[in-house]
């Protein structure tokens, strides 16, 4: 059995949840389908995901100061056009939880073949409590 063992601290297990991702555009509106067959390829689409973080929890698990800067960010990548971005940036707010939708506007012309979507939530400003913390 491999275990995988980052060099650092990550968020404890549950800390962070994700939903479906959902697509919006001329046609269609619902779950991110593996195929999206009645999409204009001159239009743009939109896409929504649900997302959880208990920020007390990951500072604690990551070993960071109450003061660290959390931000999650949304990356999309394109096979065909070769074009990866960051289409949404979010720094979270101080508190205990942040808990909405995140919403990302996808220009057509970006778009073509297999569209991936990944989020990553990052210490932007991280004050680590000891060395192994995630920085």
């Amino acid at each position: 059995m491999k275990l995988p063992i980052p060099p650092f601290r990550t968020a404890a297990e549950g800390s962070v949840r994700i939903g479906q991702w959902n697509v919006s555009c001329p046609g269609f509106e619902g779950p991110m389908p593996a195929r999206l067959e009645p999409w204009d390829y001159q239009a743009p689409l939109g896409v929504s995901v649900d997302l959880y973080v208990d920020i007390g929890a990951v500072f604690g698990s990551c070993g960071l100061e109450p003061d660290s800067q959390l931000t999650v960010i949304v990356l999309a990548r394109s096979d065909s056009t070769r074009i990866e971005r960051a289409v949404r940036r979010i720094p979270l707010p101080s508190g205990p939880a942040f808990d909405a939708m995140v919403e990302c506007r996808l220009e057509s012309t970006e778009l073509g073949g297999r569209l991936t979507l990944e989020t990553i939530l990052t210490a932007e400003r991280p004050k680590p409590v000891d060395v192994l913390a995630a920085i």
